[in-house]
């Protein structure tokens, strides 16, 4: 559902079965099983569950996907769920990759506080590098407050490759990027 609304490639790994939130560890034991393998558990135990009627409804877009697209991708290979398992658990593998070499990188490069954040060292490193330095600041420190489109953030690819200095890039509630040479500056108001 992410693909066809729309969404940064990372988030294309699904929900994970282990996840940190606000100092709190989640974990979803059951996320690897199907309905029928809970019911069935459930059935041969004795055990009563709920039964959501919502998940019956038109109304509601991954019901929509549900009934009508997932019976056709199953007819034309029967084991989809593997294979978007399978490409979940790379996709988590890469995110959690990038994770680690972004925090390295911003370490040396990256200074946030209260009125938004100076990025450099960007100079040197190739256009995929930058793209992702640049898109996993926005991820990582603003989840949302704060979103660089895909056009603006190919105006600022091109700016960098082509030295346009100075540069500003507007974004919304009045913040904007300033290009100066080697850095990224995020003016928040």
């Amino acid at each position: 559902m992410k693909f066809i609304r729309g969404t940064y490639i990372l988030h294309l790994s699904g929900i994970k079965q282990k996840r940190k939130r606000n100092n709190c560890e989640i974990i979803r034991p059951l996320l690897h099983f199907s309905k029928a393998e809970l019911e069935e558990y459930l059935n041969e135990k004795g055990i009563s569950f709920i039964y959501d009627a919502s998940n019956e409804s038109d109304k509601y877009f991954r019901n929509r996907i549900r009934t009508n697209i997932l019976p056709h991708i199953q007819a034309q290979n029967p084991n989809y769920i593997e294979k978007v398992n399978q490409f979940s658990q790379e996709v988590s593998y890469l995110s959690d990759f990038l994770a680690i070499e972004t925090q390295k990188f911003y370490e040396k490069h990256l200074v946030i506080n209260e009125n938004g954040f100076w990025l450099t060292g960007l100079k040197r490193l190739n256009r995929a590098q930058k793209f992702v330095y640049i898109s996993q600041v926005f991820e990582k420190y603003y989840q949302g407050e704060l979103i660089i489109s895909q056009v603006q953030m190919e105006n600022l690819l091109d700016g960098l490759s082509q030295n346009q200095y100075p540069l500003t890039i507007q974004l919304q509630f009045g913040a904007y990027l300033q290009l100066k040479s080697d850095e990224l500056r995020l003016f928040k108001r």
